[in-house]
């Protein structure tokens, strides 16, 4: 309705930063001459990757009104020179700095990734002695439950919500339960891993930032809400994909173990991205010539 009535009173209409799910085409399939009718008042269709282009189409949009240019994502990060360590942080937290820090990021509010990620840090800390493990939840209201399995652990669990310090990695996980504050952490890091993508049905998260501030960075399989962003990130060898928790373990540690594989792999990832800027702009131009 809304998009009859734009059209009724002749208002031009674009799609920026398009994006068609496998679920919701399948959907729109089901009604699909309606949809037609629908997407063929649509001015001009801006997608972010060629699939979600060929759904639109298959779907009847206009094919002189769809193009792939782009996600906006790419413009939302700087990736220049590896983001140096956020020392007041630092200071606040009382946190050594000789310590590595593996940063398990957006962590999925049904716990799984909580068991791995403490796990698979049991498992690397027995090659890296010098190596400590931050938690973001998703959800910062899994604070409490987050700190509960660490103690299952033997660790001792620091929130960042209570204001309480990280002042002994080598005994201590911090969670940091707050909101706003990724970014700052993601500087405090040796290497991060992007969650809500290990365990089926998963969807992923924003694994540009990391990359983006010079952290070499991993995620798992399960990436649809990033399609088009974390497969290609990887096949680029700007961040790397586990299939599981093992493979996970193993790739930190070969990480942790060779500078030259970390370094290379924020170069290739920040390359990347910057190929990829320049979204935004060209959203704006449309408009402009649309007005």
């Amino acid at each position: 309705n809304f998009i009859w009535g734009l059209k009724k009173r002749n208002i031009p209409i674009l799609l920026a930063n398009g994006r068609l799910s496998d679920n919701s085409f399948h959907g729109y399939g089901r009604i699909k001459l309606f949809v037609r009718d629908v997407l063929r008042n649509i001015d001009r269709c801006m997608m972010q990757t060629p699939g979600d282009a060929r759904r639109l189409l298959r779907l009847g949009a206009r094919a002189e009104t769809v193009s792939c240019d782009g996600n906006i994502k790419f413009d939302s990060v700087a990736a220049y020179e590896p983001a140096p360590r956020d020392k007041a942080l630092i200071e606040e937290l009382g946190m050594p700095e000789n310590f590595e820090i593996l940063l398990g990021a957006a962590l999925e509010k049904s716990g799984r990734e909580d068991g791995m990620i403490l796990d698979v840090f049991s498992l690397i800390r027995r090659e890296h002695k010098e190596l400590g493990l931050i938690m973001v939840p998703r959800h910062p209201e899994r604070g409490a439950a987050m700190a509960e399995e660490v103690k299952k652990r033997g660790l001792i669990p620091r929130r960042r919500s209570l204001g309480e310090k990280f002042t002994d990695p080598g005994k201590e996980v911090f969670i940091v339960d707050t909101i706003g504050e990724l970014k700052r952490f993601y500087t405090l890091c040796s290497i991060a891993y992007v969650g809500k993508s290990m365990f089926s049905p998963g969807g992923g998260q924003n694994m540009l930032e990391p990359v983006a501030l010079g952290r070499p960075t991993l995620y798992g399989p399960h990436t649809r809400n990033f399609r088009g962003i974390a497969d290609v990130l990887a096949q680029r060898g700007g961040s790397e994909i586990a299939q599981d928790a093992w493979q996970l373990k193993e790739k930190v540690c070969e990480i942790l173990s060779d500078h030259k594989r970390a370094f290379d792999l924020v170069q290739r990832g920040q390359a990347y991205i910057r190929t990829q800027q320049g979204v935004t702009a060209r959203i704006a131009d449309e408009i402009v010539n649309m007005l």
